[in-house]
């Protein structure tokens, strides 16, 4: 039964997870988390595996592979965008997922004052993308900045490592610009 099946491979460092065989030759695992960015992992095939005949493997290979760092891959606003709602949500996507406590604990986003901007915050379902949606609307004709620290982590662990940061001017009085 490939129920029975020794694990097919480890992985150093150490990842929690699990493993199963689909076939006798195929075996899949299921890390418990993210795997962390930026950092290369050994496989190693495990040594005591036979052959449906009873056969043992003559070597046991290994091999390495570099897991992305990690990078925002679109925003919006855009930096430095002109003309954006008052109602309109800050929008960020990552190439992996995020550690949501430490994002909200280090976004910041402030007001043509200098003001801390409040609001909430909405995540996908695989945690790689978020929006903020201030409470209040933004005012007119102002200029708002935020930064997302580079200390901020993924949810592997990894920290962003440099800040994003990005500035946008909000839309304004009622006019006509044309006839």
């Amino acid at each position: 039964s490939i129920d029975n099946l020794p694990p097919g491979f480890s992985l150093s460092p150490s990842v929690p997870g699990s493993g199963e065989w689909v076939n006798t030759s195929t075996y899949i695992f299921y890390p418990e988390t993210a795997l962390a960015g930026g950092v290369i992992y050994t496989a190693q095939i495990n040594p005591d595996l036979q052959s449906t005949a009873g056969g043992s493997l003559a070597e046991a290979p290994a091999w390495s592979f570099t897991t992305s760092f990690p990078a925002l891959e679109s925003r919006s606003p855009e930096h430095q965008q002109t003309g954006v709602g008052l109602e309109e949500p800050l929008e960020f996507d990552f190439n992996q997922a995020m550690d949501t406590a430490s994002v909200e604990a280090n976004f910041n986003i402030l007001g043509p004052e200098g003001n801390p901007v409040p609001g909430e915050f909405e995540w996908s379902e695989d945690s790689s993308s978020f929006a903020f949606q201030p409470a209040q609307l933004f005012q007119r004709s102002a200029r708002y900045s935020y930064i997302l620290p580079g200390e901020t982590l993924t949810a592997g662990g990894t920290p962003l490592i440099n800040d994003i940061t990005g500035e946008f001017t909000t839309v304004g009085e009622f006019s006509i610009l044309g006839s």
